[in-house]
Formats: structure tokens, C-alpha cells, sequence
């Protein structure tokens, strides 16, 4: 992808989850492009989307960020099965974390795309602190211990059909024709 006539950089990325769901868009529109998709705990991703209290975790902010995680992964899942494995590459969060150097060879190689000492330096911490972790009330608990028992279910390669989502996942086309309809409603004498 050329992001402009003077541009020399063949690469796009972005790493933000809530595009997961248009991967398999991307992919139509763009038929030689390859994509990276990274799974983090289900825990850990939605601690960091919140901000607990002394009364423990907001119930609603809770709720958000679990099915954001859900909706996030289910699209992971589809795009990394629909895509197969010469254009998607998953990545598990922690192995990035734990092995920098080994995930940016891996991600290098399926790229085409040179190693060189040192460019694994992108992937380390920023040196922020973790917050602290959340008081979860049990039936938070009890939820984010289905939203693990999906994350390996998700890790040891399970069909989507046979993962045990809390949520029914919606798939791509699905989505589209919803959102389609969404802005057919929203348009002048919709």
C-alpha cells in the first residue's frame, strides 16, 4: 500500500483492536497485503482498559471492556482462519513480552523483511508501570474466568463454531450489512 505518490514505505500497520474486524475487509481490497494479529490474556487486556476505585470496578465499564475483548478476538479468530496462514500471522501477546527478539524474527520473516541486533528494542515495555490490579466482584471474576477458558480454547487452535463464546460471534459479512443498513438509516430520506 502506497500511502502517497513521494512515499517509499510498502508497510501500513496499525494496532489498534477495534480494527480487528476489518481484516478481512483490508484483505479483499488489498489481495497481497498480510496481516499480524496479536491475542493478549483476557485479563490482563481488560484491566488495562480500566479504572478501579475503592469500591472495586464499575459494573458497566467492566461489561464494556470484557465484550470488547470477546468482539475483538472473535474477528481475530475469523480473519486469522479466513485468511489462512500465508497472509495471517497470530501472535500471542505474551510471547511478545517474553521473547521480543524471537516475535520480530518471526514477524520479519513472514513480512520478507531483514533482521537486524536491536530492532526487537521496538517491542519492549515503556517503562510505565502496570496499574494496580482491579478488586473484581465474583460474578466479574466469574466472567473474565469464562473469557480465559475461551482464550485457550482460541490458543490450541479450536474451531470458531466449537469455542464456547459467551457471546454468538457475528461474522464479517454480517457486520457489514448491519453497518450498511446503519448508514442507509442515517442518510437524507433513509
Amino acid at each position: 500500500m502506497i500511502r502517497s505518490p513521494h512515499s517509499t514505505k510498502g508497510r501500513w500497520v496499525d494496532g489498534t483492536a477495534d480494527n480487528t474486524g476489518l481484516a478481512i475487509g483490508l484483505a479483499r481490497m488489498f489481495p497481497d497485503a498480510r496481516f499480524i494479529g496479536t491475542l493478549g490474556r483476557p485479563t490482563a487486556a481488560v484491566t488495562s482498559r480500566l479504572v478501579s476505585g475503592e469500591a472495586g470496578v464499575d459494573p458497566a465499564a467492566f461489561k464494556d471492556a470484557a465484550e470488547a475483548w470477546e468482539r475483538a478476538t472473535q474477528c481475530l479468530v475469523e480473519a486469522m482462519r479466513h485468511l489462512g496462514p500465508g497472509r495471517a500471522l497470530p501472535v500471542r501477546q505474551g510471547d511478545v513480552t517474553e521473547n521480543p527478539a524471537r516475535v520480530m524474527r518471526t514477524v520479519l520473516d513472514f513480512c520478507g523483511e531483514p533482521f537486524f541486533r536491536g530492532c526487537e528494542a521496538s517491542l519492549a515495555r515503556d517503562g510505565t508501570p502496570s496499574p494496580a490490579s482491579p478488586r473484581f466482584d465474583d460474578a466479574q471474576s466469574s466472567h473474565l474466568f469464562d473469557l480465559e477458558n475461551i482464550y485457550e480454547q482460541v490458543m490450541s487452535g479450536a474451531a470458531m463454531a466449537d469455542i464456547r463464546w459467551r457471546t454468538p460471534p457475528v461474522a464479517f459479512d454480517d457486520r457489514c450489512a448491519v453497518e450498511a443498513g446503519r448508514w442507509a438509516g442515517a442518510m437524507p430520506g433513509g
